[in-house]
């Protein structure tokens, strides 16, 4: 059966107008859909699901290269021989949590320590650091006491002098909203026993 000459046309109709459309489309169409390949291959490689060991392999890795690699580019920077220390004790909660990773700035002779302050200072007796706050300042022949207590403690520690500071924490400047509460990275601090 032989195809009528009104089929015959239509069919030829749409052939043309579906080469006019794509004869005159405009360039950018087409320079956008060619460059926006890549991009979808690339969001597609970016976008790979990583396991949950993977993901704590890299925070971990990360962690500890931050904990045996930071403290001596600080040490210099603060001015401190114990530029970043660790919570390992409750005594300064809700401030400072087991396991947070704290910095430590030293303290010229000029710099007063007031009430208030968090302080670090050598325990000569036990020896060890103690991170503490600032109960009381006072002088005794001639030499600055402090008294210090931690937050979640109800009793005071020992007097102790200006020589056994070794600097105050790193605190947050203003004008953010928790200024002046210490610069601390949660967790990270237990990482440092693998440093020992």
């Amino acid at each position: 059966m032989r195809p009528k000459i009104t089929d015959i046309y239509t069919t030829t109709k749409q052939k043309v107008t579906r080469t006019e459309t794509k004869t005159h489309a405009p360039d950018f169409l087409e320079r956008f859909y060619r460059d926006s390949q890549p991009r979808k291959k690339f969001r597609r490689i970016h976008r790979l699901p990583l396991s949950e060991s993977t993901r704590v392999f890299l925070y971990f890795g990360v962690a500890l290269l931050c904990v045996l690699g930071i403290p001596r580019a600080l040490s210099s920077t603060l001015d401190s021989q114990y530029p970043v220390a660790s919570i390992f004790s409750s005594t300064m909660a809700p401030t400072l949590h087991p396991g947070d990773l704290i910095f430590i700035r030293g303290v010229s002779a000029a710099e007063p320590i007031e009430q208030g302050d968090i302080i670090v200072w050598q325990d000569g007796v036990q020896g060890s650091i103690v991170v503490h706050r600032v109960e009381e300042v006072g002088s005794a022949n001639g030499r600055t006491t402090i008294i210090t207590k931690g937050d979640g403690l109800a009793t005071q520690d020992p007097p102790i002098t200006s020589d056994d500071v070794v600097g105050k924490t790193v605190t947050w400047p203003e004008p953010l909203p928790w200024a002046g509460k210490p610069v601390r990275l949660p967790v990270i601090g237990k990482l440092t026993l693998l440093g020992n």
